[in-house]
């Protein structure tokens, strides 16, 4: 019998379980593992996950010893790891031990394309990455691997990456590159024909759960970057402003890891229904998310903006840059919260060469027969049937 293990920065979550195919692989006979490296990456109580789930597969590392016990405890013979880990002077003896061991591994790189290839770096990121080498631990791992390039090359080359679209540029070294849908497109692709869940005509504002966000928490370890209660009154009068220029009420497609009570009022939240919300609206309004992609595959207007919260936050600069790069690419605005000058409904329009262009490279194939988990089992089995 074949196993799965994943080894992830997140805890166990049904989006993890999502993401990793935990439920098809176990149908299949496979037996799963997921280890959660969360306390031992993350500095204590600066990231607050929201969607855990328990779970008999789901196992918590807070060590280097607990990890490097679990790794050696691994059949090289009928195992396959999933690497959910940026390589780093914490993580260097991950990857040392994964190639040592000689373990298959492998990268499902969702986000590589969709959420860092489409932009460019910004001033800010690469200020901030100069800023880093005031740390002298930062330095000196920086000098090792410069100096041990070819060995670093060795143990961080993965057997196979999975990635999303046709861009194959800035991913990490691997053996081999398979295409996959991301996983919002193979979900489109899955359910583009149901009915809209609300009946009268909306607009959507595109949640990004801005000042909880695990990832955002993490990044400004636990300190606040934007003040909630500043933020929630701009967005809901800037809500009040659009409903009343365009004539639609606003609903909320809440972030799937959020929990709100009454932080936009009386207005709709709905959780789980992003692309349905998405696929039927007159209009998106958002920030910054991957999830535009559903705008993208439904041929849907969208207008980006900030509030004067966000834009003043310097640890969310980076969201101002790639607003602008994002509409750039598919010809549309970037608007202040604050302003009095909204654009007419009807001069939101959709470029469908560029928005299908982003798809192709970026996210994959609209309407594509494969679904993702019988790509990566078949990969899985030919690199498993090759020790034996």
């Amino acid at each position: 019998m074949n196993n799965i293990i994943i080894i992830d920065t997140e805890p166990f979550s049904l989006i993890r379980k999502r993401n990793f195919f935990v439920e098809e692989f176990l149908s299949r006979g496979y037996n799963v593992k997921h280890y959660s490296l969360t306390n031992f990456i993350s500095p204590p109580n600066a990231v607050h996950y929201t969607n855990t789930t328990k779970s008999e597969l789901a196992f918590y590392l807070d060590t280097k010893k607990e990890i490097k016990k679990m790794l050696r405890s691994i059949d090289a013979s009928n195992t396959f790891v999933f690497v959910e880990l940026h390589f780093n002077r914490n993580t260097y003896f991950i990857f040392k031990y994964l190639y040592n061991l000689k373990l298959i591994w492998g990268r499902l790189s969702y986000y590589t394309n969709p959420a860092v290839n489409l932009y460019k770096r910004n001033t800010i990121q690469t200020i901030q990455r100069v800023k880093r080498y005031k740390s002298i631990s930062y330095v000196k791992f920086a000098l090792f691997v410069k100096l041990f390039s070819k060995r670093i090359n060795k143990i961080t080359q993965s057997h196979i990456t999975f990635k999303t679209g046709q861009n194959d540029s800035n991913f990490p070294k691997s053996k081999k590159m398979i295409t996959i849908n991301y996983f919002d497109l193979e979900e489109y692709n899955l359910r583009k024909n149901e009915p809209a869940i609300l009946e009268k005509d909306y607009i959507v504002f595109n949640d990004i759960y801005l000042p909880f966000h695990p990832d955002l928490q993490a990044r400004n370890k636990g300190s606040e970057f934007i003040n909630p209660t500043n933020y929630f009154k701009e967005l809901n009068h800037f809500f009040d402003k659009i409903e009343k220029q365009y004539g639609f009420e606003v609903v909320i497609a809440a972030h799937p890891k959020a929990n709100y009570s009454t932080e936009f009022g009386s207005r709709k939240v709905i959780a789980g229904q992003t692309l349905n919300l998405i696929k039927h609206c007159k209009l998106l309004i958002t920030h910054l998310s991957i999830s535009i992609d559903y705008a993208l595959f439904s041929h849907k207007p969208v207008l980006f903006f900030h509030t004067p919260s966000l834009f003043k936050s310097s640890a969310l600069q980076y969201m101002i840059d790639y607003m602008d790069i994002y509409a750039t690419k598919i010809h549309t605005l970037v608007m202040n919260s604050e302003s009095s000058n909204l654009p007419p409904l009807n001069n939101l329009e959709v470029d469908k060469t560029s928005y299908d262009e982003i798809v192709k490279n970026y996210f994959g194939e609209l309407g594509s027969d494969k679904t993702n988990f019988e790509i990566v089992q078949n990969e899985i089995d030919s690199l498993l049937n090759s020790q034996i």
